[in-house]
């Protein structure tokens, strides 16, 4: 005995294609047409700028560019303690001047 065949068309395949489609958001469209075209390509420049581009638009953070942000934050906080030395230095250097040519002349007492 035979098991009837189930009717398959390419119509309730394409429906069932465009239901999917249209449940996808924008961002998981462009993301997946870029997975593709990144998949595709043998240019290595434009595959690489296309991870860089997934990346950004999946949130995820540069590695590279979080180590970056934090060298910069680091250098600028050096920076301003060394610009608060540097003032408290000169500030010190006028007084001890002072104090030196209030030495060097006592008549101007």
């Amino acid at each position: 005995m035979r098991i009837p065949l189930s009717e398959k068309n390419t119509r309730s395949k394409q429906s069932q294609m465009h239901k999917q489609h249209k449940q996808l958001t924008d961002k998981q469209r462009v993301l997946n047409f870029l997975c593709d075209v990144t998949n595709t390509t043998n240019d290595h420049s434009l595959k690489y700028d296309l991870m860089k581009c997934v990346e950004t638009i999946e949130g995820k953070e540069n590695v590279e560019y979080v180590e970056l942000k934090g060298a910069l934050r680091e250098a600028l906080e050096e920076n301003e303690r060394l610009e608060q030395d540097k003032v408290k230095l000169m500030c010190e250097n006028e007084y001890l001047k002072e104090m030196m040519d209030k030495k060097k002349d006592p008549a101007t007492r």
